[in-house]
């Protein structure tokens, strides 16, 4: 695996090297992975065919697992992933809506992510109650 690595930097370097600036050393980082938690207390409409599943999907197409990441993301906004729950046709109420990401409880405003960090939706905690 370390040969690997060693490998694909050599790869990056050379393809790297004629476009960088004489004195400008190369430095290459592995990207550091931040799983995102999201904890959801629902209430869905009584109809609603399988809302946990559709909910997953909605916040997958907006935090991709980290099989699918395939971008750096430079922040994370609650109100954004709030949105995508509460557009959901047969989501009627929020109860509880928190993320947690790099040990840290994010429960409003914008979580930035450190330099070279890739996000990625680790798992998703959902409660649901029938109206």
């Amino acid at each position: 695996m370390k040969a690997d690595k060693k490998h694909v930097r050599k790869n990056i370097r050379s393809y790297i090297d004629p476009f960088r600036i004489l004195t400008a050393p190369v430095d290459i980082q592995s990207p550091e992975y931040f799983g995102v938690t999201v904890y959801l207390d629902l209430v869905v409409s009584r109809l609603a065919h399988n809302p946990e599943e559709r909910v997953r999907e909605a916040l997958c197409q907006e935090l991709p697992p980290a099989q699918q990441v395939s971008a750096f993301r430079s922040s994370l906004s609650y109100g954004e992933l709030y949105g995508v729950v509460a557009s959901l046709d047969f989501v009627r109420k929020i109860r509880r809506f928190s993320l947690e990401c790099g040990g840290q409880m994010i429960y409003s405003g914008i979580y930035r992510v450190p330099p070279g960090g890739i996000l990625y939706h680790k798992e998703s905690q959902i409660i649901f109650s029938r109206e």
